[in-house]
């Protein structure tokens, strides 16, 4: 929250929160605690309501499989999770250059299971602007899971593409978060 009051005390206009696949868990409890926010990008992103987490969002959607499942390793006894190169690739770049999806890989790290399952404590979509961004070949985030995420966004932009369309669809994914910025 730190870097937002930054942000107003140097007079910049609202900022645009862009949030990636568990990172739109990430914006939302950021900008339910901040009201300085003009605009919430979810990209393939879990838009949660209040009360829920990541996990509990999975639990209540209609059970579909996705191949990130299968790349999931959990370690240190439960408390953290990590991905499995070969089989997270073409779970998060499956419409990437091998050697860009190698690069993107190479930065991952573990994923503390806390924060999967802890409960966002707003619903900021309900007074800030939202745009889904629906990312149609996602084998990480199901498109028929991010179709219910969508419907709770004010617009929904619909991208033939994979999980990371940062690198998969880049023109499009920063016109489209440029746009959103200028606004």
């Amino acid at each position: 929250m730190r870097v937002l009051r930054d942000l107003d005390d140097r007079g910049h206009r609202p900022p645009v929160l862009v949030g990636h696949s568990y990172g739109g868990a990430v914006i939302t409890e950021a900008a339910s605690r901040h009201s300085a926010v003009a605009h919430l990008v979810y990209v393939a992103a879990f838009a949660l309501d209040r009360g829920e987490s990541v996990m509990g969002a999975l639990r209540s959607f209609p059970p579909r499989d996705v191949a990130l499942s299968a790349a999931m390793r959990v370690v240190d006894g439960g408390a953290a999770s990590v991905l499995d190169p070969a089989t997270a690739a073409p779970a998060l770049y499956n419409e990437c250059p091998p050697a860009i999806a190698e690069a993107a890989l190479a930065r991952l790290s573990p994923q503390p299971m806390a924060t999967m399952v802890q409960d966002v404590t707003g619903s900021p979509r309900q007074s800030i602007a939202s745009t889904y961004v629906l990312c149609e070949r996602d084998l990480a985030v199901h498109p028929d899971h991010q179709r219910i995420m969508a419907a709770r966004c004010t617009d929904t932009v619909v991208l033939d593409t994979d999980h990371s369309p940062f690198v998969s669809a880049v023109p499009e994914t920063a016109d489209l978060i440029e746009a959103i910025a200028r606004r």
